[in-house]
């Protein structure tokens, strides 16, 4: 029995988002825990590229925009996304008089 390649599609994309959901909320726990700014901006990173993954799926699927148009929304998205990442790994943390988080 043939598979249909849209549903297919749908079905990885949605994995794909709920995924990137799933790492954005232990990210965040782990920032609220660590407080550490690195661990901001990569939670950041992640749902950016995850919200501008969603954007594509539905700008194409329900709005019907163009696929060149849509690539490149989330080639935006994905531009942003990676300079937060990137920024995370070169975050300076601010140590307080007491000493790091524990």
């Amino acid at each position: 029995m043939p598979v249909d390649p849209l549903l297919a599609l749908g079905l990885i994309r949605g994995a794909t988002a709920l995924l990137g959901a799933v790492i954005v909320a232990f990210a965040l726990k782990a920032y609220w825990r660590a407080r550490r700014r690195g661990l901001l901006y990569f939670t950041l990173g992640v749902g950016t590229v995850t919200v501008g993954f969603a954007i594509e799926g539905v700008a194409f699927e329900l709005l019907g925009l163009p696929l060149a148009t849509v690539s490149a929304i989330e080639a935006v998205f994905t531009l942003v996304a990676f300079g937060l990442l990137v920024f995370s790994l070169f975050a300076r943390e601010r140590v307080s008089a007491a000493g790091p988080p524990s």
